[in-house]
């Protein structure tokens, strides 16, 4: 039993490129309320729609929380504290200079996307005042909207995550920890969740360490940010670390092969698409061009993850 509804979580659909692809949520309380990811800096305004249609006034809400400082989970907090005039912002130790100072996280960011596509995914990025900032230890809790908050660094996506888990309900916030699962990817005979690897701190064995982790919280789901709810944490860890011995094998052998730059990046695109398409596949998921052209971006943004590792693991073999 839990002494609190699972309808006091509310998910919001940040709209970050299109629908479904990245959440926020609310965790409504009696007097005070709280929000997890603040998505890109254009999701501000959907999250400040559902606190109205919520009925939750933003000076109500205690705590933002961002498990990392990738921009599609963050971009949007600097607006969104401006709203929200009595919250504090909640991270990691590694993040918060970041989130104060974004500078070398914008810098980095447009050297993964490049600049005219960071410009139309981010535009302005805000800093956070570094007042605001409360930078949470390993296992730290919170108490606020009528519940425990415990947050956990979980490496292997990112150095800077947290996950949270939230005590009324039973449930985990894993950020991009415990992996993507959108609901395009959930229409064939059986479902799909799969790591995300985006650079650059992609690290795998950290990324198995946190997965266990995540089960011995014995949480009966999962919120991803990448999208909604997962619901039996075992079979999503399966996949998980299924997927993970697969990239480990494309990593390994683009670490091995005297390939370097744009030849990389294409070895472990083309390695992780062919992955991707057979697991599809097997659950007799087709997806449209539109769906299609979302997805494999996606991959493309994973398999530079894998890449940035396999070129790092090299370098430090070569020294």
């Amino acid at each position: 039993m839990t002494s609190r509804l699972p309808e006091n979580i509310f998910p919001i659909d940040c709209h970050y490129v299109r629908e479904n692809l990245a959440a926020s949520f609310l965790i409504k309380g009696a007097s005070d309320s709280v929000i997890i990811e603040t998505g890109h800096p254009g999701a501000v305004t959907h999250i400040l729609s559902a606190l109205a249609q919520h009925r939750v006034d933003p000076g109500s809400i205690s705590h933002i929380v961002v498990t990392h400082v990738h921009l599609d989970h963050c971009g949007g907090v600097g607006g969104l504290i401006e709203a929200c005039p009595n919250a504090k912002v909640v991270c990691h130790p590694r993040a918060k200079l970041h989130l104060s100072d974004p500078a070398r996280l914008i810098k980095g960011s447009k050297v993964v996307y490049g600049e005219p596509l960071f410009n139309s995914l981010y535009g302005n990025i805000e800093p956070v005042a570094k007042e605001k900032i409360i930078a949470v230890e390993d296992t730290e809790t919170i108490e606020a909207a009528g519940t425990t908050f415990t947050f956990y660094h979980m490496a292997g996506h990112a150095r800077h995550h947290i996950c949270i888990h939230e005590a009324a309900t039973n449930t985990v916030f894993t950020g991009d920890t415990f992996g993507v699962a959108y609901p395009d990817l959930q229409l064939g005979n059986r479902r799909f969740i799969y790591p995300a690897t985006t650079p650059s701190d992609f690290d795998i064995p950290e990324a198995r360490k946190s997965i266990q982790r995540l089960l011995d919280l014995r949480a009966d789901s999962a919120w991803l940010t990448h999208f909604g709810n997962w619901s039996g944490m075992e079979e999503g860890a399966e996949q998980l670390l299924f997927a993970l011995a697969e990239i480990e094998k494309i990593q390994t052998d683009a670490a091995t092969d005297a390939i370097e730059g744009q030849a990389l990046n294409n070895f472990c695109h083309e390695r992780l698409k062919n992955f991707v398409i057979d697991e599809l596949e097997k659950r007799d998921l087709s997806l449209t061009r539109e769906q299609w052209k979302v997805f494999d971006y996606d991959i493309k943004l994973n398999s530079l993850g894998i890449a940035y590792a396999a070129d790092k693991s090299r370098k430090k073999l070569e020294r």
